[in-house]
């Protein structure tokens, strides 16, 4: 067909009989009709305009794994407490974080002569409950259900941990590079919970 480019003046044209180019409406030989450049263009802009936003949309943060035992000890190794977890909880829920806390069975329970549960380790019932604390089995190390959940459910989550987990990198089911970018360390100034990323 020798009609090959849109008319300048679209619709508007007064010589769309013979001007030599394609008008709004107008169908061409193959059937196909032509919708009017100003159409186009809008629907273009409206599709990037609609990229553009959805670039915009923000990530959901990672969810933050904390080392129970380890978060535990910080104040006083001898005798782990609640206190520190909590902090370390509410410091990442105000941030707008999810937080899953896992903690050995027997910190929460005592074990089996009831003596070797966290100090007030009671007060974590409610986040026992949500599942916000999740309590691993006896006999394992809690340590490989952190990084199973990294590994397997969420590649983005962060472990909140001052552990070096050197067992773990001689066993090679994990790597320093791994850890340096799956891991935060943490300390406690005056009381308040400071996470160093």
């Amino acid at each position: 067909m020798w009609k090959k480019k849109l008319c300048k003046y679209g619709a508007d044209c007064r010589s769309q009989d013979w001007c030599g180019y394609i008008h709004p409406g107008e169908t061409l030989e193959d059937g196909e009709i032509k919708e009017p450049v100003s159409k186009r263009v809008k629907r273009e802009d409206e599709v990037r305009a609609a990229n553009f936003l959805a670039s915009l949309t923000p990530v959901a943060p990672p969810t933050i794994l904390i080392d129970g035992k380890n978060v535990s000890r910080h104040i006083n190794r001898d005798r782990p407490s609640v206190p520190p977890l909590v902090r370390a909880i509410r410091y990442y829920r105000a941030k707008g974080y999810k937080v899953l806390v896992f903690l050995p069975e027997w910190a929460y329970n005592g074990g089996k002569g009831g003596k070797r549960a966290l100090e007030d380790a009671q007060a974590l019932k409610p986040w026992v409950d949500d599942e916000t604390v999740s309590l691993t089995p006896a006999y394992t190390n809690d340590d490989l259900f952190l990084f199973k959940y990294v590994q397997e459910i969420e590649k983005s989550a962060l472990v909140l941990s001052n552990d070096n987990f050197d067992d773990h990198v001689r066993a090679g089911l994990v790597t320093r590079d791994w850890l340096n970018v799956h891991t935060i360390k943490y300390t406690f100034v005056g009381g308040t919970f400071l996470p160093v990323k």
